[in-house]
């Protein structure tokens, strides 16, 4: 193989690398764009939260602060959201 395939072939090697990486980081700027799934039930329905086969993931969702939140802001009323947590977490198991 002489010196100019060789450097061919390392440049093909190196754009298809290249290709690949941009891929990669395109569909991973597109997923930092798409909107959690809370958010897609609220803004898009129930109906748009399931595959297109008609698989739910879930049937309700229920929100609750993220408790580092509650123990960095919230503290004073730490009991009230401990109390939700409970309740919630009650309704969200079956009986």
């Amino acid at each position: 193989m002489s010196t100019r395939d060789r450097q061919n072939e390392i440049f093909g090697l190196g754009v298809l690398i290249w290709r690949q990486i941009h891929r990669v980081v395109d569909r991973s700027a597109k997923l930092n764009k798409t909107p959690n799934a809370l958010h897609q039930v609220r803004t898009y329905g129930y109906s748009a939260t399931s595959t297109p086969a008609g698989i739910f993931f879930f049937d309700t969702i229920l929100a609750l602060e993220h408790p580092r939140f509650v123990m960095q802001y919230r503290r004073k009323q730490l009991q009230e959201y401990v109390k939700k947590y409970i309740d919630t977490f009650a309704r969200a198991l079956p009986p």
